[in-house]
């Protein structure tokens, strides 16, 4: 239910009062009214009361009633007021109306009675006046922001003459409205768009949608310009279209930073794809002459007999894998920031994968005579991880503990922990080391940056390892901190997202092994006459000697030193196992040639395996995807090799022993 209309009536003759109420009293549901006798009360009741419609007598005791119009600060009348007086003077009529009054009335009988009709015209005209100054406070606002706006705004009429457009306009295309008013707007067109451009803006326009694009238009110094547009039909009530509305923008600037952007980006690929070829280039020409140093020492020092001389090799050995971390270090770091770097994780379990890793490290213990130990105390867990970076921080954590402890131990603790209601892993690499001081916790994830530095630093290396961990483990969603104290020890902790898996049964285990055993066995289809006959596609001499001494006792080796060569050998002669090396120099690379060898009869499924100088995620992804069963990183060592060929090889021998 609409409330009551309130009224004030301000009048000190009570008399007068009561008849003004009797002319309400009919329609008490509609009006609701309050009286005061002088100014003073009134002005308290406008403030108490607020009242829609005062009615006041012109003379009062203390003033005039004229003293109660209450206006805004833009002159408009805030509250309708009724004047009512005992004369008919004319000219008080005038000015009382000049002062924003809304109505005069002389006091009668029949005036009084009728007081209700009066206030419910007075309040309708009243309402009229609030609704069209707030048309025309709108229309200002709205002429204001035009005229005001940064954006250019145009009107023409329906056959696109224009009408109307903002100072920005002229701003912008150099134009005075008076030049543009009565023209059209291909005064701007640039000729440099296509007319089809235009034809489907008119379509779109003229079937009363709105069309949005980008325009190269002219200024009228003839510099061209980019405007982003939006054209919109407007519409009377019937829905006519009688108008069109251009908003627009010079957008100019930004497609020059577009422009330049652009320009910087393929620039920075192109640097990309240089550093990449640099590096492949670089790991290339490493690798491969380190292959031939690595692999001769490692075969002289199972033949030499006199020990200094042995002890020299050691030496020449030890330096050999020195240079091969830190390029490893070098080009995983680059992998890692590398954008086109993609990697997938996987499961990794603590008793099949993480329990043998650990035991790898018994060796170490033994050389340093450093207790190493290790407490699994979820042995069910399975972490998610990228198995090849896991390992490598493994690997780097556990080194450095070595490296650095001279007594005490070296101990891995693994025990899961529930956080945000999410399962982590947590690894704990401990040791009784040097330790490290507070200030330099995050130095030593810099890259090249060591808590001992300088001409007098005590400890060799590149400085990257810890680098390359925290990247790695950033990778794989975890995360990893420390907690040292100098000479007593450090504690590195690693948090990676994990889960738990039931263990398998004997019964289940075994089931796994056989069709692991039965996917192998497929893969070897050859026979050769005595021992397995490989294939090495290499072409470094060096490397091809070390190999085929590497493997002397376990299987007949042909070499070829280029892709060409091994498709045609292939068709002479049937191999359980090809080595590829896909860096082959000039001619066909080793993932064209494992292309064309697996379209040879009786080669669709031998393994290939790549023998590369070092394979990022992505080279490993490719080298799956192009026919290749497995990868072997040079330079490999003969444990190494013998292993790989051994795991594959297994199930052929044991059918000719048969």
């Amino acid at each position: 239910m609409q409330s009551a209309n309130k009224i004030l009536i301000v009048e000190d003759e009570l008399a007068h009062f009561e008849l003004i109420e009797r002319g309400f009293e009919k329609r008490k549901d509609e009006f609701s009214l309050r009286r005061a006798i002088n100014l003073e009360e009134a002005l308290i009741a406008i403030n108490e009361f607020q009242p829609t419609l005062i009615i006041s007598d012109w003379k009062l005791p203390d003033g005039n009633g004229t003293d109660l119009i209450i206006k805004d600060s833009h002159d408009n009348l805030k509250i309708p007021i009724i004047l009512m007086t005992s004369y008919g003077y004319e000219t008080f009529a005038v000015e009382a109306m000049k002062l924003g009054v809304l109505d005069y009335i002389v006091k009668s009988p029949d005036i009084f009675f009728d007081m209700a009709h009066i206030a419910e015209r007075t309040l309708r005209a009243w309402d009229n006046i609030v609704e069209k100054r707030n048309i025309e406070d709108r229309l200002r606002k709205l002429s204001t922001a035009v005229e005001q706006s940064k954006v250019i705004n145009v009107i023409t009429d329906t056959n696109g003459v224009i009408e109307y457009v903002n100072p920005i306009f002229e701003n912008i295309t150099g134009y005075y409205s008076i030049e543009v008013i009565g023209e059209t707007p291909s005064i701007l067109k640039s000729g440099k768009m296509d007319m089809a451009v235009y034809n489907d803006l008119w379509a779109t326009i003229k079937s009363g949608n709105e069309w949005k694009g980008e325009l190269l238009n002219k200024r009228k110094n003839g510099e061209l310009y980019w405007e982003s547009v939006s054209i919109s039909p407007i519409m009377d009530e019937s829905g006519r279209i009688t108008n069109f509305l251009k908003v627009s923008e010079d957008i100019n600037e930004k497609k020059k930073m577009e422009t330049e952007l652009k320009l910087a980006l393929e620039k920075a690929e192109a640097s990309n794809r240089l550093k990449s070829s640099i590096l492949s280039n670089m790991n290339h020409e490493f690798r491969t002459p380190l292959m031939g140093i690595l692999g001769m020492t490692e075969l002289l020092i199972e033949e030499i007999e006199d020990e200094v001389h042995e002890q020299m090799l050691e030496r020449v050995k030890a330096s050999g894998k020195r240079l091969m971390t830190t390029l490893n270090s070098i080009l995983d770091l680059s992998e890692l920031e590398s954008d086109r770097t993609f990697f997938k994780l996987s499961e990794y379990s603590i008793d099949d994968y993480l329990i043998p890793f650990l035991k790898k490290f018994n060796k170490t213990s033994e050389e340093r005579n450093l207790p190493f130990t290790y407490e699994i105390k979820n042995s069910d867990l399975t972490l998610l991880v990228y198995e090849r970076f896991f390992e490598q921080v493994l690997t780097n954590l556990i080194e450095n503990s070595f490296k650095y402890t001279t007594s005490g131990y070296v101990k891995v603790i693994v025990e899961s922990v529930d956080l945000d209601s999410k399962l982590y892993a947590k690894i704990s690499i401990e040791d009784t080391g040097i330790g490290i001081e507070p200030e330099n916790f995050s130095l030593i994830f810099e890259e090249f940056r060591q808590a001992s530095e300088g001409m007098s630093r005590n400890y060799e290396g590149s400085g990257l390892g810890l680098t390359i961990a925290k990247k790695m483990i950033d990778v794989m969603k975890g995360s990893i901190s420390v907690v040292s104290k100098v000479n007593v020890g450090s504690t590195f902790t690693i948090l990676l997202p994990a889960m738990h898996i039931a263990k398998l049964t004997k019964e289940e285990e075994k089931d796994k092994w056989n069709t692991t055993i039965n996917d192998l066995r497929k893969k070897v289809f050859v026979h050769a006459d005595r021992k397995p006959l490989i294939l090495f596609v290499e072409d470094n001499i060096l490397n091809q000697e070390v190999t085929k001494l590497f493997l002397k006792d376990l299987a007949l080796v042909d070499c070829v030193s280029d892709g060409r060569s091994a498709i045609n050998i292939v068709n002479e002669k049937l191999y359980s196992l090809i080595l590829m090396d896909i860096n082959l120099g000039a001619g066909i690379d080793g993932i064209e040639a494992t292309r064309q060898i697996r379209q040879i009869r009786n080669y669709e499924s031998t393994p290939i395996i790549a023998v590369t100088g070092y394979a990022s995620s992505a080279d490993r992804e490719k080298f799956i995807a192009f026919g290749l069963t497995d990868i072997l990183v040079k330079p490999f060592n003969k444990n190494e090799i013998l292993d790989l060929v051994k795991q594959i090889l297994k199930p052929e021998q044991k059918k000719q022993t048969e």
